[in-house]
């Protein structure tokens, strides 16, 4: 027979401790969203971390040594080889990032504790960035071997890239994410399933990154700065095609290069309003609101494969629009999560594993 439950008052150390945690706790939530805090334990000279329902273990000594490793491990280790016995030039953009990430490291000299630190570039941020998300969502989600596949595929890789960045951004945002099951390919389908953890309530979402020539692993010559429009009505097109049942948010990537996206900000604001009107009219050309599909449009700009080595990460940029009818619209609540969680999309913990003794032996 279990004792009873008595209400006796808390010791002042205990009640301490727990109002610290809170705090703490509020902290990374504002810094990192609604993301679960990282589970990590030292145990006979080696770290362990939780991702979901698996444990890591090595020694690494900061969570960005686990992220660099956790982000080999999931591609493999196989693949990740035969891309470096390419030239430079030729490999996976992911490996392009890893080397400029490693160039990086090599510029600062490590502390006494063997720890380096410095501020990255765009290309080795790129990298990280890229990590972290991939943690986020297998933290959160069941990642299914299919989109491994297609981070590893160069033609697939841009599209998946931001996928992840949108499921990632919405966990932060106090969501939960749910791909949708693409296998029957005789009928178009969303990307996502996200479910408001505090209301309940769900949205369809479809992520879509615009492509350039010789920007991210494509062939061609990189658009000029003087010279680059944003146009974002085809892909706005495309995703109004996609039968959604729920609010429907669509966010596009514009892949602007990152002076044009700061200097030309009202411009482009202008062109994504006017491209989502034009797209809307042409799916409803009665112009009535019954049809008209689209609650939310996030238009963002992740520009870190613009950065130059040894440079500032170039600053992000994004833009939320609603439209003033839709047959659909998304809840301000859910509105606000999303503008949350694409805020803090571009930060990453950068915290110190507990230290491990070498003279341990398991």
């Amino acid at each position: 027979m279990a004792p009873p439950i008595t209400n006796r008052p808390l010791r002042p150390e205990v009640l301490e401790a727990y109002q610290q945690h809170l705090h703490k706790e509020a902290a990374r939530r504002s810094l990192f969203g609604e993301t679960r805090p990282i589970i990590t334990t030292q145990f006979q000279g080696h770290n362990f971390v939780v991702v979901g329902n698996e444990i890591h273990w090595g020694k690494w000594k900061t969570f960005t040594d686990f992220l660099v490793d956790h982000l080999k491990g999931a591609l493999g280790g196989d693949w990740g080889n035969a891309e470096l016995a390419k030239p430079l030039e030729r490999r996976h953009v992911i490996l392009q990032w890893h080397a400029a990430f490693a160039t990086m490291q090599a510029r600062f000299t490590p502390g006494p504790d063997g720890i380096t630190s410095g501020e990255p570039d765009g290309p080795s941020f790129a990298f990280l960035s890229l990590a972290y998300d991939l943690y986020v969502l297998k933290d959160h989600v069941r990642l299914r071997n299919r989109l491994l596949h297609r981070l590893r595929d160069p033609e697939d890789f841009q599209g998946t890239r931001y996928e992840v960045y949108v499921a990632a951004a919405l966990i932060r945002g106090g969501f939960s994410v749910e791909p949708v099951d693409e296998s029957d390919g005789s009928v178009r389908h969303v990307d996502f399933i996200a479910t408001h953890k505090a209301t309940a309530a769900q949205i369809a979402v479809e992520a879509k990154s615009r492509r350039l020539p010789g920007v991210l692993g494509r062939d061609g010559v990189p658009p000029d700065d003087g010279a680059f429009r944003l146009d974002i009505r085809g892909l706005i097109a495309d995703a109004i095609e996609k039968p959604a049942a729920l609010p429907y948010a669509v966010f596009v990537e514009a892949n602007m290069p990152p002076a044009y996206a700061v200097r030309e900000k009202e411009r482009w604001y202008q062109d994504a309003a006017g491209a989502l009107k034009l797209a809307e009219a042409k799916a409803n050309p009665d112009g009535t609101s019954s049809d008209r599909r689209i609650g939310l449009l996030v238009v963002t700009n992740v520009p870190l494969h613009y950065g130059e080595p040894g440079q500032e990460v170039p600053p992000n940029e994004f833009l939320i629009l609603k439209p003033d009818t839709c047959a659909r619209p998304v809840d301000a609540v859910l509105i606000e999560a999303i503008h949350r969680g694409t805020h803090v999309s571009h930060r990453i913990p950068q915290q110190e594993l507990p230290v491990v003794s070498d003279s341990v032996v398991p």
